[in-house]
């Protein structure tokens, strides 16, 4: 038996503790930024955030499918009443609560199904398609599949009338892809790999997005091959997440070099972090063509 799985099944024969709430209002616990991000969105447009405390009983830094949560996190998310979580393709160990909370009739539970268009499933595994805020589609429908639930549990009171336009992103996606033509992308995370490869951009990544999943030795040979077809490619790697020194070493002095949270932030436009993302890496290619003139 796994530590989680006995440190679940003691939760479940002791009392749940409770937080300190305000009697005029309605909790809601959400286990992801950009999912919370989603329902304040949604609460806003429907005038009923000011009735709603929107929580997330822990905070991720770097890769959410490396995180593991303490027993503290595990004991307040299986005492929550309601629990929105995303699809656990992108954190695994939520199945087994959601699960476990399953087993409690007065819990109401959500896990936001996954996003799997047929004409990227062949290309990227679920663990990419689960990174719903780094693509348009993928986000439209989280918000969709949300406010449906929310409806369903009271905490909005007519259905919300998504509409989705992604006409700006893909503005910025076509300058990416020209610019990219001269100057590749290589990323050292997939989640950005669906959406910039639809975009038509020349992008490349080294690290998949599995749970512990790490570079390959046949994989460095196999960079070190495209390496050397391309003078200058731009490597973008996550500000969160530890880079190995193998990798480190792939780059070149001609190489251009960015930071990038794909993360984002609480109390943001769920749409933001995608949007900043294309931005960035236009201004860097930007930069660079300026400065070789």
């Amino acid at each position: 038996m796994s530590k989680m799985t006995f440190f679940l099944t003691f939760l479940l024969i002791i009392p749940m503790s409770t937080h300190s709430k305000d009697n005029h209002k309605r909790y809601l616990a959400c286990t992801h930024v950009q999912l919370c991000n989603v329902i304040e969105e949604i609460l806003t447009q429907l005038g009923t955030s000011s009735e709603i405390s929107v929580t997330m009983p822990f905070q991720v830094q770097g890769d959410p499918h490396h995180f593991e949560p303490g027993p503290k996190v595990v004991k307040e998310l299986l005492g929550t009443t309601y629990l929105i979580a995303p699809s656990s393709s992108l954190s695994p160990w939520l199945g087994k609560i959601i699960q476990q909370r399953s087993k409690n009739e007065k819990l109401k539970s959500f896990e936001l199904p996954l996003w799997a268009p047929k004409d990227l499933t062949p290309k990227f595994n679920s663990e990419v398609l689960a990174h719903f805020w780094l693509h348009p589609e993928a986000l439209c429908e989280a918000k969709k599949h949300t406010a449906t639930r929310l409806l369903e549990w009271g905490f909005i009171k007519e259905p919300l009338k998504v509409q989705c336009s992604s006409s700006g992103l893909r503005i910025l996606g076509q300058k990416l892809k020209t610019l990219s033509q001269k100057i590749p992308l290589v990323l050292y995370h997939d989640a950005l790999m669906p959406y910039l490869t639809e975009l038509g951009v020349e992008v490349t990544a080294l690290k998949g997005s599995g749970h512990g999943e790490q570079v390959s030795t046949s994989q460095l040979k196999k960079f070190h091959q495209y390496l050397a077809k391309k003078p200058t490619v731009l490597w973008v790697r996550e500000s969160t997440i530890h880079i190995h020194s193998q990798l480190k070493s792939l780059q070149r002095s001609a190489d251009l070099n960015l930071v990038v949270d794909t993360l984002g932030k609480r109390h943001q436009p769920s749409s933001q972090t995608l949007s900043e993302l294309l931005k960035k890496l236009l201004n860097v290619l930007y930069q660079h063509q300026e400065e070789s003139r």
